[in-house]
C-alpha cells in the first residue's frame, strides 16, 4: 500500500511521523525512541507498540552511522564495512550507509539507495517487506556530504 507522510528526526534514537489519510488528516502518529514505535490513531489512541532491533536506526535514516563501539572495522568497496555486537553496516566513502545487515528473529535488512534529494530504503524484515522513499527537505547528512554510491 501508498501512504503520504511526513517524518521528523530529532537525534540517532528519536522521531516523529504521520501517516495522512484523505483531505491530508494524520491517519495514524508514530513515535520511535530509542527502538519502541509507538503507533497511535487519529485521536491520540495507542494503536501497536513494536520494537526495533536497533535503537539509533533513526540516525542511519538522516546518513549518520550507530555512535556506539564497534568489534571490527574494515575497507569494502570504496567505503567501510563495520561490524557491531546486533550486526553489519556498509557505507559509503562518506560513512552514510549503503546496506544495514541486523542480526535476530527475524533478521532486518535494509538498503539505502539516495537520487538527488531523494533516499529509498528497501527494509526486509524477515518475510516482510517495506519499501520507504523519503524526500529530504531539510538537515540530516544525505544534503550535506557528496553521495558515492
Amino acid at each position: 500500500m501508498s501512504f503520504e507522510g511526513a517524518l521528523s528526526i530529532n537525534s540517532r534514537e528519536h522521531g516523529f511521523a504521520q501517516v495522512y489519510g484523505p483531505g491530508g488528516l494524520a491517519a495514524y502518529s508514530v513515535d520511535v525512541t530509542q527502538g519502541e514505535v509507538r503507533l497511535l490513531d487519529m485521536w491520540g489512541r495507542l494503536a501497536g507498540r513494536y520494537s526495533i532491533p536497533l535503537d539509533q536506526f533513526l540516525g542511519l535514516m538522516a546518513g549518520a552511522p550507530p555512535d556506539m563501539r564497534y568489534l571490527w572495522r574494515s575497507s569494502f568497496d570504496g567505503g567501510e564495512s563495520i561490524t557491531y555486537t546486533w550486526g553489519t553496516l556498509a557505507t559509503n566513502g562518506n560513512l552514510l550507509p549503503r546496506e544495514l545487515y541486523v542480526r535476530g528473529d527475524p533478521p532486518l535488512d535494509v538498503r539505502f539507495i539516495q537520487d538527488g534529494k531523494t533516499i529509498t530504503l528497501l527494509m526486509n524484515l524477515g518475510s516482510d517487506r517495506l519499501r520507504l522513499t523519503l524526500d529530504v527537505i531539510a538537515g540530516g547528512r544525505w544534503m550535506s556530504q557528496p553521495f558515492t554510491n
